[in-house]
């Protein structure tokens, strides 16, 4: 909804001028020539005339001595025959509603039609009572004409007109475009300034921020890396169990140096009538279970061996049913001097076959 700024009233007391003035202190600090913004961010423009005194580079109205500066707007000045000058002393009171009273001022005292006039004014205030205003008037058609002979583009260039007290701007489209410009200016520096004071404001919560992502990235790298761990440690550990395992084997194989050469014997001895179903070491005691066609024949015959002492038979010799053999358990003492004869038999078996 829309506010009436003249009819503003807070516990009954008028806010409208108070308003009026605030919004004027805005123009002033924007638009007014005086104006430490408007001189940084204010275009020079490059003005033509027919008289070459006039032409040259402007800014705010006022004659810069720059060779060839880039320059984005033009303008071009009238000549001072289709120009009509006024001069108007204002009461200071009426700041507020100036452009309202100089469009009044000039419908009254002006010798063309309304619809047929055009008006540029400038107002100067020395902070006395009365302010300053000086206007320039001209008929449409002496402009248009003058534009027609001058080849002159208003939307491209300014209209211009040179009063005493400076530089009046007629309205138009490559005015327009100026102002445009200046307020992009305004608008990007005060952007850039609004983005370095948050970003000065917020940087700790940025540094924060980051550091807060970078330790959370830490946090995942050291589970993963723990991960990783547990299961380097569960190797460890199975690694571990089986180097006892093969520690207790090697253990055994060292304290049963003998126990392939004692197999090999067994094997010679037994040919193929003998079948072993276990074998048990226990340093220098053998224990065999087993089947034969006849177990006593074998076990007599391991009673006769050098190498083998208290052959003893444990348990009864009983008939296998499935196998049809005999099935025995037999205890012996082994004699380490007697064992190689285990081999020999083996070597002399080989030389009779003839291997």
């Amino acid at each position: 909804m829309k506010i009436d700024s003249n009819d503003l009233s807070l516990f009954g007391l008028d806010l409208s001028k108070t308003f009026g003035y605030v919004r004027l202190a805005w123009h002033d600090l924007l638009w007014g020539k005086d104006s430490p913004l408007r001189k940084a961010f204010a275009e020079t423009t490059k003005v033509k005339s027919a008289n070459s005194e006039q032409a040259g580079y402007y800014c705010l109205g006022i004659k810069k001595n720059l060779a060839a500066p880039k320059v984005l707007s033009n303008a071009y000045i009238l000549p001072d025959e289709i120009i009509l000058q006024k001069n108007l002393k204002l009461p200071a009171s009426l700041e507020l509603e100036l452009a309202e009273v100089v469009q009044l001022e000039i419908l009254a005292s002006c010798p063309f039609e309304p619809e047929e006039t055009r008006f540029a004014w400038l107002s100067k205030s020395d902070g006395g009572d009365f302010i300053d205003v000086q206007v320039a008037m001209a008929r449409k058609a002496d402009i248009e004409r003058h534009k027609i002979e001058a080849g002159l583009d208003e939307s491209e260039i300014e209209l211009w007109a040179m009063l005493d007290s400076g530089v009046a701007c007629f309205e138009g489209g490559a005015l327009e475009h100026r102002n445009s410009r200046y307020k992009k200016r305004l608008l990007t520096t005060f952007s850039l300034l609004l983005i370095s004071y948050l970003l000065l404001l917020f940087s700790p919560a940025i540094i924060s921020t980051a550091r807060a992502l970078q330790a959370e990235k830490v946090e995942q790298q050291f589970a993963s890396l723990k991960q990783s761990s547990a299961k380097a440690v569960a190797l460890k550990e199975e690694l571990a169990k089986k180097n006892i395992v093969l520690e207790e084997v090697d253990s055994l194989l060292t304290e049963n140096s003998n126990i392939l050469q004692v197999l090999a014997g067994l094997t010679n001895i037994s040919e193929n009538t003998v079948w072993f179903r276990s074998v048990r070491f226990d340093k220098d005691k053998l224990q065999l279970q087993g089947y034969a066609d006849n177990a006593g024949e074998f076990l007599q015959l391991l009673s006769q061996h050098k190498a083998f002492e208290q052959v003893k038979q444990r348990g009864g010799i009983r008939k296998d049913r499935a196998s049809g053999q005999e099935v025995f358990t037999v205890e012996m003492q082994l004699v380490n001097d007697h064992l190689l004869e285990l081999v020999d038999l083996d070597d002399a078996k080989n030389d009779k076959a003839g291997i």
